[in-house]
Parts: structure tokens; sequence; C-alpha cells
């Protein structure tokens, strides 16, 4: 189960790319990492862009159970070599 931490609750799975990608392609790569979330019992998702710090980067975070305050999304990646 999620791992509470103050008020809100960590993620119990995240997923990151950095890889240029489509608008398709970028969704069938969450679909993908969504499949295998379930696949490990994940019931609630958040994906988040970061095109401030890097357009390319999304973060895919999954839950076992719907967090009731979820956390500031934390990327672990924050350069991609061009």
């Amino acid at each position: 189960m999620s791992m509470n931490v103050g008020f809100v609750e960590i993620p119990d799975f995240a997923a990151q790319s950095g890889e240029p990608m489509t608008m398709n392609e970028r969704k069938v790569w969450l679909d993908r990492e969504i499949e295998r979330m379930r696949e490990k019992g994940a019931t609630w998702f958040r994906a988040t862009l970061n095109p401030d710090v890097q357009p390319n980067i999304v973060l895919l975070e999954g839950w076992l159970v719907r967090p009731k305050v979820e956390p500031e999304p934390e990327f672990f990646l924050t350069h991609v070599a061009k």
C-alpha cells in the first residue's frame, strides 16, 4: 500500500520517459505503462508533463488505492541529452 508521508501518499509505482514522442507515441507509451502497473495491482494513475524543464519528459505514477491527497509530481529525469 502507498507509503504515507505527512498528509500525502507517495505513489506505489512510477515510470518516466524523456524520449521525444509524438502525441500518439506518448499515448501508446502511457497505455503500455498503465497496463504494466495494473498487472501489479495499481488502480489510480496520474500522468504529468514537465514542459518548463524539458518538453519530452513525461511521468506516470500509479497507486494501489486512490490517495486522499496526491503529492506534487516528483520528476527523476530533469535533463535529456540531445
